[in-house]
């Protein structure tokens, strides 16, 4: 038995299926288009990218100590590894009160203030080299006395450490770049640092991933460990305030 369908719900009817296809061709084109745009863009974003590493390598090239200098940065991460995670070892491993976590952060945040103090002094007087050897130190210091603590009163210890090192860092490395480039190519430097060193911002990344499958005590000692090694690296540094000529660029080869 078939139903009778009034002629204007009829043409009703059909006016929504075409609606509907319209629309549905369109989504369809615009898939195809927008898939062929995220293509060309990330197509463009890898050729820019290429360019600028290729840039880089090339200005790098004459610059011996830069290279150097930037893997001791990377290795100098080792701070920043296990850093997010010190308050969860203290209170996890230690057994400290969540009460105190707050003192921690505190002590840290004075380290770093009351550091800053010191690094511009000693700095001007010894050089930026002195200053990241500093706080390269304070770094495996810090590390070594939260994985020997058992008080609140050394763990707070550590957190001073930690604090005073990262203020170090920061100092030492920005100064030492500063030192080491004439007026029209410091830019060029810090632009160049800031991309190589693009990898430390996945240092608490990789911190909490081996924190679940080793423990938080196991990238305390990974930190210590890469710490180690950034403070012999830093070692072979040269002293651009001094004039050392291993800062100079080689002769005979320009940069980019």
């Amino acid at each position: 038995m078939s139903i009778a369908v009034p002629r204007e719900m009829q043409e009703q009817i059909g006016v929504v299926r075409n609606i509907h296809s319209e629309a549905l061709h369109g989504f369809e084109r615009d898939s195809e288009q927008s898939v062929h745009a995220t293509g060309r863009r990330n197509m463009r974003y890898g050729i820019i990218h290429g360019a600028f590493f290729h840039m880089a390598t090339a200005f790098a090239d004459p610059y011996p100590v830069l290279k150097r200098l930037v893997a001791v940065r990377l290795l100098s991460g080792g701070l920043a590894l296990p850093l997010p995670f010190l308050t969860i070892y203290a209170t996890r491993e230690i057994g400290i009160s969540l009460a105190w976590v707050g003192v921690f952060i505190a002590a840290q945040k004075v380290g770093a203030v009351v550091s800053n103090l010191a690094w511009m002094p000693l700095g001007n007087r010894l050089g930026t080299k002195r200053v990241i050897l500093s706080g390269l130190g304070l770094a495996a210091a810090g590390l070594l006395t939260i994985l020997a603590s058992t008080s609140i009163f050394s763990i707070s210890i550590a957190f001073l450490l930690a604090g005073g090192a990262m203020s170090a860092v920061i100092v030492g490395f920005n100064g030492y770049i500063l030192e080491l480039g004439t007026p029209d190519i410091r830019p060029l430097l810090f632009a160049l640092e800031g991309t190589l060193l693009f990898p430390l911002y996945f240092m608490p990344l990789c911190g909490g991933w081996l924190a679940d499958v080793w423990g938080y005590r196991a990238i305390v000692l990974i930190g210590v460990a890469l710490v180690t090694m950034a403070l012999l690296g830093a070692a072979t540094l040269c002293e651009p305030r001094r004039g050392d000529p291993a800062c100079s660029p080689c002769p005979g080869r320009d940069g980019v």
